[in-house]
């Protein structure tokens, strides 16, 4: 049987791998308006607080990597190739989608790297790629659906959160706050937009799991300046201080579950802000590691796309893959 290629098309936010970029990366987040001198240096200030740029663009193409990679081993019907696409660099969604067209990509399964979906990332990507992709007359693109409920995501948190409860007495866990948080948006945006209800449900799933009663939703990095009640809320630092004083918790675990790898909103708005509050209040913080590379996690996204049927005549005949590794067929594909 003729090995046909599939693209495997991955988005996400996009982070400038040099100091020098980071002018033009936000002027871009900001819509093409340059920022202010004041604003670069608040923003260098960040970056400084973590040690230099951010390790986002060297762990997402990991990420890719390491996806590509698995799902080339677990089957051998499909040349799974890799192309990537970024929200605020290059290359653009736009151009990743180019790509695969030159190259003679006829179908594509497309994956955002971010758990929950919200109308600023992935309703906002699929529309993007999808515009590109029907300008072009190709390639077809197959589009995973959000993926905050897989049982490798919940897990890998759950994982996290409970190796840090070990290291406890029970009386040190009893009087443990875990935060799990995810990115704070717009209240104006969410109109029509499962961003919220989905966090949430995250957290349900691990509470459920862990079994421990003390466990919070939060909401993380709002932009600088805005007004009360026009973000999410609480926020981790409001939500902290609230419940050291009227709950008298001796510790907080910060889960930021929004998000699946080390960057400036982990390892600033965490690391540096929430564990400088959880000092002056005279508690213990800790944050569970990422995602980033771990097997399990990769694997969990592989399971969540290598059951998307992307060729019509397999779609037709609804026959898996023949072979000494077959791709199993459980996911729905949406286009």
């Amino acid at each position: 049987m003729e090995q046909k290629t599939l693209g495997l098309f991955i988005m996400s936010y996009g982070s400038p791998e040099h100091e020098k970029d980071l002018k033009d990366y936000y002027t871009h987040i900001r819509n093409g308006k340059v920022p202010t001198d004041e604003m670069m240096a608040e923003l260098r200030e960040k970056y400084e607080g973590i040690g230099g740029v951010s390790p986002l663009a060297k762990i997402t193409k990991a990420q890719m990597d390491a996806l590509a990679s698995h799902l080339n081993s677990v089957q051998d019907q499909i040349e799974v190739k890799l192309y990537e696409g970024f929200k605020h660099v290059a290359p653009f969604i736009e151009d990743g989608v180019k790509k695969m067209k030159e190259d003679g990509i006829e179908a594509a399964v497309c994956l955002v790297l971010a758990p929950h979906d919200s109308k600023f990332n992935q309703m906002t990507y699929v529309a993007r790629a999808k515009k590109v992709a029907e300008e072009l007359n190709g390639p077809k693109l197959f589009f995973a659906k959000e993926w905050y409920h897989l049982p490798e995501y919940i897990d890998f948190w759950v994982n996290g959160i409970e190796n840090i409860l070990q290291g406890m007495s029970k009386k040190e866990q009893e009087k443990a706050a875990i935060f799990i948080t995810a990115h704070s948006l717009p209240v104006a945006a969410l109109k029509g937009c499962p961003y919220q209800k989905q966090v949430e449900h995250t957290a349900e799933l691990i509470k459920e799991k862990l079994g421990h009663k003390n466990v919070y939703v939060a909401w993380q990095s709002a932009a600088v300046g805005s007004k009360p009640g026009t973000w999410l809320e609480p926020s981790v630092l409001d939500l902290t201080q609230k419940l050291v004083q009227e709950e008298g918790y001796t510790s907080i675990i910060y889960a930021p579950v929004g998000f699946v790898a080390d960057h400036l909103e982990v390892l600033f708005d965490n690391d540096v802000e929430c564990k400088d509050l959880a000092e002056k209040l005279g508690i213990q913080y800790f944050r569970p590691p990422m995602p980033n590379t771990d097997q399990k996690f990769i694997e969990g996204l592989g399971k969540h796309l290598i059951s998307m049927c992307t060729y019509e005549e397999w779609k037709r005949d609804k026959k898996p893959l023949q072979g000494s590794k077959s791709l199993e067929h459980s996911i729905v594909a949406s286009r």
